[in-house]
């Protein structure tokens, strides 16, 4: 009986409190009921004593089957995780490479080596098996981030993990996944804007075959060009077109650089009607509203910088430029400096007081526009300061102003702060940018924070990704000699008084065109 006990390996589950006392309880009933039996009758009582004792039997008998049942399935268990750990690492899909601290190959699983071929490694290093294995496990190592890495090994790519205080090298084969990755980005749509940038001013010189002989050429071309590219193109307006494209026919486009601008301009140039083309490209928007506010966006970059050229732009990423060759003087035209200024005139109507500000440290481009926008405000009969730190400025500005104190002109209130400027400034108050249209490199981003629905931008510079987002009227002119250039355009059709232009002014704007037409010329002898 003592051996049949020791063979009992009674599992813990089985040592629980619970079981113990049940089974103690029902042999202490089945006692207590036998010695009841023997005082009632002494074969009633030897009945119950060997209903005991086979319950007692019972008792003993199940635990030791539930017990070896237990052992048995714990066994079986154990058994099939260990060999599926086994069979998981000879064929599981993933390849896994043990080195030691010479990478020296120590074993490789067989799905690994279907990818090395026949090849005897173990025992070799790594570098004499597979340079570019190799070398993609030194970067992998060298890299700062612990997370996996998606690696390009011959024709296949990898999830690729190493664990260096092992000494093991993981490789899972992702090359279906990466492909229909890479087919979605270069299937993701693009949406295109162009605009012929010069085609009003040209077709109203023309006379009707001439026109029609030029849409014809300008449809024909573009439509040939995107056909050949894969594009979607629809002619919206005279000077309007859409196009639809694969963000890899559009690579395929970049990296011709767009030459269909260049084509065009010189085709229509022997024409004697040099048109030429800006277009914008939205791309990486799934929602197709965005894609297309995006696209409008580019184009609107595209034209402020001076037109004759493409932008293509992805969320989160920098704008990408090309084109924008055209000769700058075949782009002016006095007529839009007349519209511009007439718009203006309309907004002072509305304002109770103009504040005029440049950029940081203000040269005399910045100080004579402003100067020169007060004056217009001045002839429409509306108060306006120029935003202007005196006492930090250049030494040719503090030269200005002091000539400007000392003409007889009365300048009182015409130089404020920034502080002051934010203080004055009303929902009614107007902001002028000149010489500038970033934000960011304004005199005072305060300033303009307050008054940013409310603001005009003059410039003659190229025009950049940072942009205010909703300014009232823009006039920027990239091939001008300077902003002072501009202002003084806009001077001739603001309506002649007793507030005409003074002669100290008249110097300042002068002495802002001759500065920057000296640094356009230092910039091309460079």
């Amino acid at each position: 009986m003592k051996e049949f006990l020791k063979k009992i390996e009674v599992p813990s589950f089985i040592r629980d409190a619970r079981l113990i006392a049940s089974t103690l309880i029902i042999l202490v009933l089945s006692l207590i009921g036998s010695i009841i039996g023997f005082i009632i009758s002494p074969f009633y009582g030897l009945a119950m004593l060997l209903l005991f004792i086979l319950i007692a039997m019972a008792i003993v008998f199940a635990t030791y089957v539930l017990a070896q049942n237990a052992t048995n399935f714990a066994s079986n268990l154990s058994y099939r995780i260990k060999r599926g750990e086994q069979e998981a690492l000879i064929k599981m899909p993933i390849g896994i490479l043990l080195y030691d601290k010479n990478f020296q190959i120590q074993w490789v699983n067989p799905y690994l080596q279907l990818y090395l071929g026949n090849k005897d490694v173990i025992g070799k290093k790594i570098i004499s098996v597979d340079e570019e294995l190799a070398s993609l496990m030194q970067k992998a190592l060298a890299s700062e981030t612990s997370e996996n890495r998606v690696v390009r090994w011959g024709k296949r790519q990898f999830e690729m993990s190493v664990q260096e205080d092992l000494g093991v090298l993981y490789l899972l084969d992702v090359t279906r996944y990466a492909n229909i990755e890479e087919k979605y980005k270069a299937e993701r749509i693009a949406l295109g804007q162009i605009f012929l940038d010069n085609y009003d001013e040209l077709s109203q010189s023309m006379d009707d075959q001439t026109v029609s002989s030029m849409n014809s050429y300008l449809t024909n071309s573009l439509s040939v060009w995107a056909k050949k590219y894969n594009m979607y193109l629809k002619r919206i307006d005279d000077d309007h077109f859409i196009i639809l494209s694969h963000a890899q026919d559009l690579a395929v486009v970049e990296k011709d650089k767009f030459s269909i601008l260049d084509e065009i301009r010189n085709e229509t140039s022997k024409q004697n009607y040099p048109v030429t083309l800006s277009m914008g490209f939205g791309l990486g928007e799934t929602n197709l509203n965005e894609l297309a506010t995006q696209a409008q966006r580019n184009l609107d970059l595209a034209l402020g910088r001076g037109g004759d050229q493409v932008v293509v732009k992805e969320p989160d990423k920098n704008a990408r430029f090309y084109g924008g060759k055209s000769n700058p003087m075949e782009k002016r035209t006095r007529v839009r400096a007349r519209m511009v200024s007439q718009a203006l005139q309309e907004l002072f109507k509305d304002v109770d007081h103009v504040f005029v500000m440049g950029h940081r440290s203000p040269d005399l481009d910045a100080v004579g526009s402003a100067l020169g926008i007060a004056k217009i405000a001045k002839m429409n009969k509306i108060t306006a300061s120029i935003v202007l730190d005196v006492n930090h400025s250049n030494y040719d500005v503090k030269r200005l102003i002091d000539q400007l104190e000392q003409s007889s002109e009365n300048t009182e209130g015409l130089f404020v702060s920034p502080e002051n400027a934010l203080e004055d400034s009303t929902e009614k108050s107007l902001l002028v940018m000149v010489d500038h249209s970033k934000p960011s490199i304004s005199l005072s981003p305060l300033v303009y924070e307050k008054m940013s629905r409310r603001t005009v931008i003059l410039d003659h510079h190229r025009r950049g990704e940072e942009f205010p987002e909703n300014p009232i009227l823009v006039y920027i002119e990239p091939y001008a000699s300077s902003t002072c250039e501009l202002v003084t355009e806009m001077l001739e059709y603001q309506p002649k008084g007793t507030d005409n232009l003074t002669k100290i002014e008249a110097s300042a704007m002068l002495a802002g065109i001759t500065v920057e037409i000296g640094r356009a010329s230092c910039r091309e002898r460079v």
